[in-house]
């Protein structure tokens, strides 16, 4: 006998600052928890700890974040992504989407370093966001497939309001 089976989507998170953890919290208070099981990594053992007694679990690492999660938000630095993604390029596979809340990073940019296929949503939130009143514009770049766009859109209009704007006119 089958009974109803609930598939949860992994989404991770590299760096837990202050837009991850807003965007982390946004999540939890909305409906979309029901159907979302959140990882984090963060140098900061402060800042993991802290989101492991919301019920967020904790990986080691980038990497493992990676190799674990469908979709990962790249909430670090611009003046660290590169490491980061360098660090992680050999976990990326065609399942992964990025999520890139950093100023400045574009999809060509993390292509360059992680994969010509790799899959990336670009978001600029503003900083109202960590009071769940955002405003985000997201891209969709080529080879994002719309479900996967429409996830993390989905994710952003719960923590304010997201509109979708081409990637060129981001920076």
């Amino acid at each position: 006998m089958k009974g109803n089976v609930v598939f949860m989507t992994k989404v991770g998170f590299i760096g837990a600052g202050n837009m991850g953890t807003a965007i982390m919290k946004g999540i939890l208070e909305s409906s979309l928890t029901e159907n979302i099981e959140l990882y984090v990594a963060d140098l900061d053992s402060a800042k993991t700890s802290s989101l492991q007694q919301l019920g967020i679990k904790i990986c080691k690492d980038a990497g493992e974040i990676v190799s674990v999660c469908k979709y990962v938000f790249l909430a670090v630095k611009p003046q660290v992504m590169e490491d980061v993604l360098k660090s992680v390029a050999e976990f990326v596979d065609s399942k992964t989407v990025f999520v890139s809340i950093a100023a400045g990073i574009s999809s060509s940019f993390i292509k360059n370093i992680t994969g010509e296929n790799t899959k990336s949503v670009i978001v600029m939130p503003n900083t109202p966001l960590l009071l769940n009143e955002g405003a985000s514009a997201l891209a969709k770049p080529e080879p994002v497939s719309d479900e996967e766009f429409d996830f993390v859109f989905n994710i952003f209009e719960k923590c304010g309001k997201a509109e979708i704007v081409p990637e060129n006119k981001m920076k």
